[in-house]
């Protein structure tokens, strides 16, 4: 058996590794481990050994399950537990920090009404609002990854209209995922002066990390109301390109910029990431917007096509005995699929029996 001496040691040690971590589920497992060490009696303690370790294995299968939500809520990149809305036939969570300040900027992000909401017509309604003396941004976040295709949002207004962008407003039309490999997955287009309104541009196509050398291409987008905003993601390049109509002329006009694999850069990999949309303020949410006036986009559609669709678009131009393309409501992704809560569970209930059964037999 082991001494009071070792147990107080273990008891310790584990206390302080759970004291140190910021992973909750390494948290939780470790808890579990000081308090099977305690000094004090343990789970089970002066019982029958057979009852003494179905006691455990409860506790054990308890603290993966939690574990288990854990990882699913990570993986996914969103807190399974947010509001919800619909743009374009697709669900997307809304992003919600309380009163916290989060990056981007970094920002307060509100879940309520006023700041997300789909009107009668289907289209998504971004605002940044002060309430309270405080400003708060607004960000949506794809339930599926969708993987490598054509990525394509327009814009129907922005409010206040007939206005230049706010040098203080940034608008993301992005994908990302919270692992950092790739840096992020993340790929952009933003409308963006970075607080600097002598800024010539207000627009930029970037494939991240875009402090890196031939990885930002800035443009001007002269209306951004009325704009469409696209990339096609390939793994080996990133095709950009964003239309608009030409206020005065009524000519249709485009900026496009192609990134590709080459010396010191690399085309990130389909893995977990989501698309996004978010307004927020730059350089954070203490300086509020350049005018002081609450900013407003509207987006009227977001579309994705597959690559496995672009693909077999491209094939049937050109040769008459090609099959049709798959299903436009198909988001199954180059990577294998995209990620669901109950498949993450799924297999988080594989992982609790497998350590059930190891903490049976040891």
């Amino acid at each position: 058996k082991k001494s009071r001496i070792t147990t107080g040691i273990s008891y310790y040690y584990y206390l302080l590794l759970a004291r140190q971590t910021t992973s909750p589920t390494t948290v939780l497992l470790l808890q579990y481990w000081a308090l099977y060490y305690s000094p004090s009696p343990r789970p089970g303690a002066g019982i029958s050994g057979m009852a003494r370790r179905s006691m455990q294995l409860a506790q054990l299968s308890l603290v993966l399950a939690a574990a288990v939500v854990s990882m699913a809520s990570a993986a996914l990149n969103y807190d399974p537990s947010w509001r919800r809305v619909q743009l374009s036939g697709r669900g997307w969570v809304v992003k919600s920090s309380g009163n916290e300040l989060w990056g981007p900027g970094p920002n307060r992000w509100s879940p309520s009404v006023e700041n997300v909401f789909v009107d009668a017509q289907g289209r998504l309604h971004m605002k940044i609002t002060q309430r309270g003396g405080q400003w708060y941004a607004a960000e949506v976040i794809s339930e599926e990854t969708l993987g490598f295709g054509r990525y394509e949002w327009e814009v129907a207004e922005v409010k206040p209209a007939n206005s230049s962008w706010d040098a203080n407003t940034v608008l993301g039309l992005f994908t990302w995922s919270n692992d950092p490999a790739y840096t992020h997955r993340e790929i952009d287009v933003e409308v963006a002066k970075w607080s600097n309104p002598q800024l010539s541009t207000n627009s930029q196509f970037v494939v991240q990390p875009y402090h890196q050398g031939d990885h930002l291409q800035r443009f001007q987008s002269p209306s951004v109301a009325g704009a469409t905003y696209m990339f096609t993601w390939m793994p080996d390049r990133v095709d950009f390109l964003s239309t608009w109509t030409n206020a005065v002329s009524g000519a249709q006009e485009n900026a496009t910029w192609t990134f590709v694999n080459g010396t010191g850069k690399q085309v990130p990999q389909s893995g977990d990431e989501n698309a996004r949309i978010n307004l927020w303020l730059t350089p954070n949410a203490t300086y509020g917007t350049q005018s002081g006036s609450e900013v407003e986009v509207v987006l009227s559609r977001f579309t994705f096509t597959s690559l496995q669709q672009l693909q077999a678009t491209t094939s049937t131009a050109t040769s008459p005995s090609s099959s049709s393309a798959t299903d436009s409501s198909s988001v199954t992704s180059a990577s294998g699929g995209a990620a669901s809560l109950p498949g993450l569970l799924w297999r988080g209930a594989i992982a609790v029996l497998l350590a059930s059964l190891a903490a049976v037999l040891f």
